[in-house]
């Protein structure tokens, strides 16, 4: 369970490649870093969610440290502008995401069950139903 160099072409811009800034030396020290932070975080993603979220992280590390992009507070393209956490970026905002809904459905909270479920004073009677009309008037 750990991201491939050839996942970060496929959800950035970035190419893991000795002749570009990305190196593998890079990829690997940053690989390292992110899986310890995931491992840290993890809720118990899924193997394709986990291997998602690795390489995200790795992007953002990436991004925020080598490129010196993670300062960023706003940004304008033409009309459109936006502001974000310093530090956030877009990979990190989407890792965030995905470890939020995995905590969502982590089967440990699936399997808690509420003090008050079971309140045999509050069970409804299972007799009979009184009848007030006779059968005659019923199907008539």
């Amino acid at each position: 369970m750990v991201a491939m160099a050839a996942m970060i072409a496929e959800i950035s811009p970035f190419v893991v490649d000795d002749e570009k800034k990305f190196t593998k030396a890079t990829f690997a020290r940053l690989s390292a870093v992110a899986k310890s932070i995931l491992d840290a975080e993890d809720p118990g993603l899924e193997t394709a969610l986990y291997d998602h979220a690795h390489a995200l992280l790795i992007c953002h590390l990436y991004e925020s440290g080598k490129l010196g992009r993670g300062a960023y507070t706003s940004e304008r393209i033409g009309d459109y502008s936006y502001a974000k956490e310093a530090g956030a970026s877009s990979y990190l905002l989407e890792y965030r995401a995905i470890i939020a809904s995995g905590a969502q459905t982590s089967p440990a909270l699936e399997e808690q069950v509420r003090a008050d479920s079971d309140m045999h004073e509050m069970h409804l009677d299972q007799g009979d139903v009184p009848r007030y009309r006779s059968e005659k008037e019923l199907t008539e």
